[in-house]
């Protein structure tokens, strides 16, 4: 019962367990990438619109300048929208079967937390207390 080539019996097997997961996570990535591209068109055409009206100090450009680019992007934005949706199925069936893998060393270091390292941290985010969040802002 022992093979000539067993890394094909070892690859083939894991094709026929594999290929289940990877036809149905395949067609739920088709299926929803088409189902939010219109989503996607709608909430740019009227961004895109809206932005016609709002004054940018940071980036100045005339109101006909953006006028333009919504145009553009009615005519132009749905084709965009349909290459993406075929540019990100062919990266994710690249990463589905991908093979070559890099392997990863983890190691745990279990050290525990020392008076020390608590007065680094203590003196860490003292020194940076204007970079955080206030907690009012947050929530």
């Amino acid at each position: 019962m022992t093979s000539s080539n067993p890394e094909f019996v070892n690859k083939a097997i894991l094709w026929i367990a594999y290929l289940p997961v990877f036809l149905v996570t395949t067609v739920i990535f088709i299926a929803y990438s088409f189902a939010i591209t219109p989503v996607c068109f709608v909430k740019i055409f009227f961004h895109k619109m809206i932005m016609i009206f709002v004054y940018s100090k940071a980036y100045r450009v005339s109101r006909a300048d953006k006028f333009m680019t919504w145009v553009l992007f009615a005519v132009i934005g749905p084709f965009r929208l349909i290459s993406n949706i075929f540019t990100d199925l062919i990266a994710f069936l690249q990463h589905m079967l991908s093979t070559d893998l890099k392997k990863t060393k983890v190691t745990l270091v279990k050290k525990p937390l020392t008076k020390k390292g608590m007065r680094v941290l203590n003196d860490y985010f003292s020194v940076r207390k204007d970079r955080l969040m206030p907690y009012k802002q947050f929530a």
